[in-house]
């Protein structure tokens, strides 16, 4: 297996929970990403994606065949369907991230003082 270095470049507690501050940190970085989530519900789960992104005025849609959502809780994995990889993830400056069409996966502006955050089933 060959050796993978992380490294943490967004803390929800520490950096606070807007747009704005996640693409100041992430938008630049052309590195895969691994998002890894524990809600207050000790529930943990995430997303990967191959590809970069960054906050666009108007949602726009990255292809990615590699992209993935995941739940450690349940040990699962959701590859994207082949069929919707290029829906794979949301770029938008409103939102923190969207995976899928749904979106699959949704995680929203002031995620840690609301909870309109969601999955659905649609394109993972």
């Amino acid at each position: 297996m060959k050796n993978i270095k992380f490294n943490k470049i967004f803390d929800s507690k520490l950096d606070g929970d807007t747009a704005d501050v996640f693409h100041r940190h992430l938008d630049h970085i052309k590195d895969p990403k691994l998002f890894i989530i524990k809600d207050t519900k000790n529930n943990i789960f995430g997303s990967y994606t191959s590809q970069s992104f960054k906050a666009n005025d108007f949602p726009e849609y990255i292809k990615d065949s590699k992209a993935f959502i995941f739940s450690l809780t349940k040990n699962k994995i959701f590859p994207v369907n082949p069929d919707y990889s290029k829906y794979a993830l949301v770029s938008s400056k409103d939102d923190i991230f969207d995976f899928g069409v749904g979106p699959d996966l949704k995680v929203k502006e002031g995620f840690l003082s609301h909870r309109n955050n969601y999955t659905e089933g649609a394109s993972y």
